[in-house]
């Protein structure tokens, strides 16, 4: 009995935030509304249309300086952006869920807030999933990784209509500077030689990266 009053009375509680918040939230979803031009978005459950895509992930990349940051800046497929305040609202959507005295309307009335506040919606797109593959494969040769190997996963909960998409990145070795050789030196005037017998960009033996090539090129011409 003691269990069930202290829970009626955290539900109370809850109930008061919540319409608290609910004003808060409005407003917010108000002027997002006003300020993308758009509809409301569609609601949560939804078993038509592409899934929405929530998130890219990475796994193997963890040993390079390719994080996912620079990854996700490579490719097209972008995740639905989630605003602080969603992300606050869910966890109090959760907390309804989680409850089994908390009425049904107030569930969806949080539900629905969130929704409402569900930031730049981005769906599936499964033909970008080659075009991103190339990007990524593109961005590790250019820091040195020749021989990285790629495979993605598509994860699809269809009961909320979600997707992840999952690359799975098997970085193999970085190549190494092995030497530097210039051609064509002997038809260039001598002083221009002298440059390109300066101290390089890089040296033998440093980790390859187009960038430094782009950087030595640059500065034996400059």
């Amino acid at each position: 009995m003691i269990d069930r009053i202290d829970t009626c009375h955290i539900v109370r509680r809850l109930t008061t935030l919540f319409r608290c918040m609910l004003m808060l939230a409005m407003v917010g979803g108000s002027l997002c509304a006003q300020q993308t031009g758009s509809d409301a978005p569609p609601p949560r459950n939804t078993a038509t249309g592409r899934p929405q895509l929530i998130n890219v992930e990475f796994e193997g990349n963890d040993e390079s300086d390719l994080n996912d940051k620079v990854l996700k800046a490579q490719i097209k497929s972008k995740p639905t952006e989630k605003p602080t305040i969603r992300r606050i609202f869910t966890i109090f959507a959760n907390v309804y869920d989680a409850n089994p005295l908390m009425p049904q309307y107030m569930r969806d009335e949080m539900h629905a807030v969130v929704d409402s506040l569900a930031g730049d919606l981005r769906y599936l797109n499964p033909r970008l999933l080659k075009e991103d593959t190339i990007e990524l494969r593109k961005i590790y040769d250019q820091f040195g990784y020749h021989e990285v190997q790629l495979d993605y996963r598509i994860v699809i909960d269809t009961a909320k209509n979600r997707s992840v998409v999952r690359y799975f990145i098997d970085e193999g070795p970085r190549y190494t500077n092995a030497g530097i050789t210039y051609l064509g030196l002997e038809e260039v005037p001598d002083y221009v030689v002298e440059r390109f017998r300066e101290p390089a960009a890089f040296q033998v033996g440093d980790d390859y990266s187009t960038t430094d090539v782009v950087n030595e090129s640059a500065r034996a011409v400059a």
